[in-house]
């Protein structure tokens, strides 16, 4: 498996590296079908608040992804972005997360482009 694009990768190789992981099934999709990568800043959403019936959000910060056993989807290890060294993972296994939206893109990607320019993953009504 290829590991994560370097901060002077080009946007070829960027996309490149996207498109190896979606194909293999160890990638991870926004609800907007763009893959997220490690340096990402995701929003999910939390719960409806009861007062005014509006959305909450959590931020989260992708951190890594860490390979496992030969034939095992890797994880992704996502930062709770609070003072304590805290963070949970989420397996690769190329889903659409329905309630996470990337809102800041991955730092390593050559000026001039984000997150909005990776390959999309294709949605089943496409």
């Amino acid at each position: 498996m290829t590991t994560a694009p370097t901060a002077s990768a080009s946007p070829e190789t960027v996309n490149a590296v996207v498109i190896e992981r979606a194909a293999t099934g160890y990638a991870l999709f926004d609800c907007n079908g763009i893959p997220i990568l490690p340096g990402d800043t995701v929003k999910v959403f939390h719960y409806v608040a009861a007062v005014r019936r509006e959305k909450r959000y959590m931020y989260k910060f992708v951190l890594a992804v860490e390979s496992r056993a030969e034939g095992k989807p890797p994880l992704m290890k996502l930062s709770h972005l609070n003072l304590k060294d805290e963070w949970y993972w989420v397996l690769m296994d190329g889903r659409r997360l329905e309630s996470y939206e990337i809102v800041q893109g991955y730092g390593g990607v050559p000026s001039g482009n984000d997150y909005r320019d990776r390959e999309r993953q294709k949605h089943n009504s496409d």
